[in-house]
């Protein structure tokens, strides 16, 4: 499938860029419409034909995550050295990786609805006795994507055999809850995501909840530089020394910073991050 992986990361990055081009029209693209156009027209071309071709070697799925990454970056307005969380957790897209294998996933429960006599009933009944003989099959490579996943929650070893379409509801809610674990995760493990630790998140109801991979207020804010300044403060992508000390200089002239050394440019007592500047001097 790598002709295929090939030809659909090539469509989508031309169709982001496109995307991004009405920018010279209308000005800067607000991150809501932003991602209606994502997902009306790159997203069909990153997850084409997922269900069949399923990832299970992930050199070939990288390319169509960097055009997923590429495009909520620029949305947002962060640069490429922010974390790739961020894209996730501030817009409420999946990562591609998880949202190709719920896809798979939604068309096997399909053809576990269907009747005995159909075809594609007739298909997976063949995948199964090619499964018990250790013969390569689409089932197998669903299995081996699947427990590839990082276990964030306590469950067995998935096996394709003896399923029902209960089952698979099932499943698709604990691929899901991976996908808001390993975000929740990479923020709460790395500095840059200190100030999204805890968030709370109203909901549908107007409860606080926290949820990892949401669409957050602030990217609502109408004028695209402060909607920006508030992005860049809050996930770790501001002028401030915290953030820009924090990289060594790409011609080799700066080594990167100690965090302690990162002092504020007025007092030069403290370290100059987000809440130092908003909030101390």
């Amino acid at each position: 499938f790598a002709r295929h992986y090939a030809r659909k990361e090539k469509s989508a990055r031309s169709i982001a860029n496109v995307t991004f081009s009405v920018e010279s029209f209308v000005g800067t693209l607000p991150p809501f419409q932003g991602k209606r156009l994502f997902n009306a027209r790159v997203d069909p071309h990153l997850t084409a034909g997922c269900e069949v071709a399923l990832d299970v070697d992930m050199r070939l799925l990288a390319p169509l995550q960097k055009v997923q990454h590429t495009f909520l970056q620029r949305l947002i307005g962060l640069n490429p050295k922010a974390m790739r969380a961020f894209c996730f957790s501030e817009t409420g897209v999946l990562p591609l990786a998880y949202r190709r294998i719920i896809l798979a996933a939604r068309y096997l429960q399909y053809v576990l609805s269907r009747p005995a006599d159909h075809l594609v009933a007739c298909a997976l009944r063949e995948c199964e006795l090619m499964y018990s003989q250790c013969a390569p099959n689409w089932l197998g490579d669903l299995g081996v994507v699947i427990n590839r996943m990082p276990a964030y929650w306590t469950r067995p070893l998935w096996s394709p055999l003896g399923l029902d379409v209960e089952s698979v509801t099932l499943l698709i809610a604990d691929i899901t809850l991976a996908a808001k674990s390993h975000v929740q995760n990479a923020i709460d493990e790395s500095s840059k995501g200190s100030l999204l630790h805890g968030r709370l998140h109203n909901d549908e109801n107007g409860d606080a909840v926290a949820e990892p991979i949401a669409f957050r207020l602030y990217l609502s804010v109408t004028n695209p530089g402060h909607r920006r300044a508030l992005a860049g403060l809050l996930l770790a992508d501001s002028p401030l020394a915290d953030t820009q000390l924090r990289y060594a200089d790409g011609r080799g002239r700066r080594k990167k910073i100690p965090h302690e050394w990162r002092l504020c440019r007025f007092c030069m007592t403290d370290v100059e991050d987000t809440l130092h500047a908003l909030f101390v001097c």
